[in-house]
């Protein structure tokens, strides 16, 4: 009977699918294999021209998604507008908010050149124009005239002193006048020696030339003031001329943008008014050599420079940034400041751009669960989609940290679609909880994680894998290789008629498999490679499941193999460890005796199980109650223990052998060692599938394997579950040997054919009569109380 339930090598072997590749290469088609409904969500998406409907991409985390994902973007976005480039310029008219300047992409490296060339021409124009003869003859000829006006009136002072009795004496000091009597100066000594009417006089005559001079070194200063003027609007004249003739070109490349326009504009006021004092503070030729360092700060010209905040080449596509670290400053860039004395200083030179800059215009992926770790980043980055704008703000003050004198850049128009990476709990958390999100984020696409292994697929992934070879100079793969790198795929998607579309995994192992062969000094990957590298793995994490293995082989974790027990079945459970899987064989006991507990777990009692664990429970005296106490309540103590477990145990997929065991216990029908059993059940007694199907039954063989394979071991898994097979090909060749068993069954009825001698109707039988007189004693009890 229980042959009918066995499947066979020829079923189990993965390698006897027709799998056919065309040998073509298809270059494209490798990018988001299975996923065509997705692809077709994510161009429907690009099409839409509001910018608020970001996307959500909800998948496994590979980073070979985000590669495919760059890549699809940039096939289906040359239609998209060029973004512009961007320039942050010094604001005459407020230097505390730096002017931002948009220009055509690829432009602003020209316009950086062409502003800087300007600046320095006129420096030089100015310079050799000032140096002329010609303009020095006419500064000379005006300087000239304010001397001899000068000197004109100097002498009429001078005149007017003498008639008054004065010598006049012009010195840096000033001018002073002094008495003369009878043609000579006198002295001190000779003032205090005369009359007091005779110094009166001389007092007062002196009091008329000071107010005198006075009136005339104001004169004299006026001539000097409008001799200057004229000097200056000269100079003026003459700078004015040089700058709008040596800025005409720029203004003509540019004429149409008004901001820089604007820009220049205030630059030339301001070069006009500055550009002596710069002439006469530096040697002219050393400052137009370095007029624009590179160590920003230090140079007073910079404000005439401009920083090249964000610049594309003119053959650059839109762009499709990865940020993979979303911290504040990496995302939004930052403003630097020097230090000098404790003194904190900075300027438009010392803006930084982020990664939402260099995405502007395009896209940016991003991680979810990266971006919303750090509140402030999540935040701002929804303030900035709402406001679509880029704007610089002072988090010092946010983080609760003294403010320190700072700019303010003018903000940059946003124009970017974010595309979010993660699972289904983090969309469904932000989507639950915050309100934004459901704004900003409209398209929700999901990938799948899985492909159906067709022959189109298939040889998409033939492509895929020629191109890790190319891209990587690998060696080539043969056909056997790619067949086993397949099997491989389907393990990992745990489905034999599907591959798994985690591509990271998939280059691992090829990159191993060629470092294998280069040891094995080959020129070619073959499945030799393929199994080496793979084996390889599991040694690197075998740590744990050799513990086991030798805690099987000497007892220490009683395990029976073979003979039959009343109350006993072997289990099989799963621990993930990350970048491994273990299965540990448990032995799963029950004992009956009659009371009014039911069925209790003593792993529940000691608080040792998780909820679906004790879901599962709850079935089984269900199933129990339906079958046996339709015509007498139970009087039934059953407990079930897993010997040996002493972490926390969850999930249902042991509550097939749960059940076996109380059945053998309430039937005293011995239970076959030989047989291990995963599967859940219903109230109904039908069996229902699990996961990690593959694992299980590769851990069970190990453990018959280590206790000695005796040709009547196997594994019974519900029928659900056979397409999930995907077996290593040792196990194969026991299974086509006959020394290992796989059993598919639909129902409990099914397995207790397996792993009893006795039919169901047997086992119903004995399993009513004892619950029956188990009743009929609480009567008895209760009556004789």
């Amino acid at each position: 009977m229980k042959e009918s339930f066995e499947i066979s090598y020829e079923q189990l072997d993965i390698n006897n699918l027709d799998i056919i590749l065309d040998g073509k290469d298809h270059q494209d088609d490798h990018i988001f294999i299975g996923n065509d409904i997705a692809m077709d969500n994510i161009e429907f998406s690009i099409c839409l021209d509001n910018y608020s409907n970001n996307i959500y991409l909800s998948g496994t985390d590979d980073m070979y998604r985000v590669e495919f994902l760059k890549e699809y973007l940039s096939k289906n976005t040359n239609k998209i507008k060029k973004p512009d480039d961007w320039c942050y310029a010094f604001n005459f008219n407020n230097p505390n908010r730096p002017r931002a300047i948009n220009l055509p992409s690829g432009m602003s490296g020209e316009f950086k050149y062409m502003l800087e060339k300007a600046v320095k021409d006129v420096i030089l124009l100015t310079k050799n124009k000032f140096d002329s003869t010609e303009f020095k003859k006419v500064e000379a000829c005006l300087r000239d005239e304010f001397i001899a006006k000068g000197e004109e009136k100097l002498q009429i002072l001078r005149n007017s002193a003498k008639e008054m009795g004065f010598s006049t004496h012009i010195s840096e000091k000033g001018i002073f006048f002094i008495p003369i009597i009878d043609g000579k100066k006198i002295s001190e000594e000779e003032y205090d020696n005369l009359s007091l009417d005779e110094q009166e006089k001389i007092l007062c005559n002196l009091d008329i030339i000071e107010n005198k001079s006075k009136d005339i070194m104001n004169q004299v200063k006026t001539i000097k003031k409008c001799s200057e003027f004229k000097v200056e609007q000269l100079e003026n004249e003459i700078c004015k001329q040089i700058i709008d003739d040596t800025f005409i070109d720029i203004i003509n490349k540019f004429i149409d943008n008004a901001k820089v326009i604007e820009h220049i504009k205030d630059l030339k006021q301001d070069l006009i008014h500055n550009i002596k004092d710069i002439m006469n503070n530096h040697d002219v030729q050393d400052k137009v050599k370095n007029i624009f360092s590179e160590i920003e700060g230090e140079n007073t010209m910079n404000k005439y420079s401009v920083n090249l905040f964000i610049q594309h080449s003119e053959d650059e596509k839109i762009p499709i940034i990865y940020c993979k670290h979303a911290s504040y400053y990496e995302m939004y860039g930052k403003i630097e400041y020097e230090n000098e004395l404790g003194i904190y200083s900075t300027d438009f030179t010392m803006i930084k751009k982020g990664t939402i800059h260099n995405a502007n215009g395009g896209y940016l992926i991003i991680h979810a669960e990266n971006l919303i770790r750090n509140g402030l980043v999540w935040e701002t980055l929804k303030k900035m989609l709402f406001k679509k704008e880029i704007a610089f703000e002072n988090i010092r003050e946010q983080l609760g940290a003294l403010p320190i004198k700072t700019i303010k850049p003018e903000s940059i128009p946003l124009d970017l679609r974010i595309i979010l990476l993660g699972n289904e709990t983090i969309y469904r958390i932000l989507y639950e909880y915050d309100s934004d999100f459901k704004e900003l984020f409209k398209m929700h696409i999901q990938l799948d994680s899985t492909a159906e292994k067709t022959l189109p697929i298939i040889n998409q992934y033939n492509s895929y894998m020629n191109q890790i070879c190319k891209d990587n100079n690998f060696y080539p793969l043969t056909q056997s290789a790619k067949r086993r790198l397949l099997k491989y795929a389907s393990f990992i998607a745990e489905d034999r008629n599907k591959l798994s579309t985690k591509f990271s995994l998939l280059k691992d192992v090829i990159s191993e498999s060629h470092l294998c062969a280069e040891l094995a000094r080959k020129t070619v990957i073959d499945d030799e490679q393929i199994n080496e590298a793979m084996k390889r793995k599991t040694q690197r994490v075998y740590l744990y499941k050799k513990w086991l293995h030798e805690y099987y082989h000497k007892n220490k974790i009683k395990l029976h193999v073979s003979g039959e027990t009343i109350g006993q079945i072997n289990g099989i459970s799963i621990s993930d460890y990350g970048d491994s899987v273990v299965a540990r064989i448990i032995r799963i006991t029950a004992v009956t005796y009659m009371g009014k507990l039911g069925v209790v777990n003593i792993e529940k009692e000691m608080k040792l199980t998780g909820k679906i664990f004790n879901k599962g429970i709850g079935i089984l005296s269900g199933y129990i109650g339906s079958k046996y106490a339709q015509e007498f309540p139970l009087s039934l103590n059953c407990q079930l223990c897993f010997e040996q477990m002493y972490s926390t145990i969850d999930g249902d997929s042991a509550s097939c052998a749960e059940l076996y065991t109380i059945l053998s216990s309430l039937s005293n029908v011995p239970i076959k060692q030989c047989i291990a059993v995963t599967g859940s059940v219903d109230q109904f007694g039908n069996v229902q599938p699990v996961g990690s199907i593959s694992n299980k039954i590769q851990g069970f063989y190990e453990a018959c394997k280590i206790k000695g394979l005796s040709g009547e071991q196997g594994v019974i898994i519900p029928i659900q579950n056979v397409e999930e097979i995907v077996l290593e090909d040792e196990i194969l060749t026991a299974v086509k040997d006959k020394q290992f068993h796989i059993y598919a069954i639909e129902n409990i009825q099914q397995g207790i054919s397996i792993l009893t001698d006795t039919t169901i109707e047997e086992i119903d039988n004995r399993i009513h009569e004892r619950l029956k007189k188990y009743y009929e004693n609480s009567i008895q009890l209760q009556n004789g109380s």
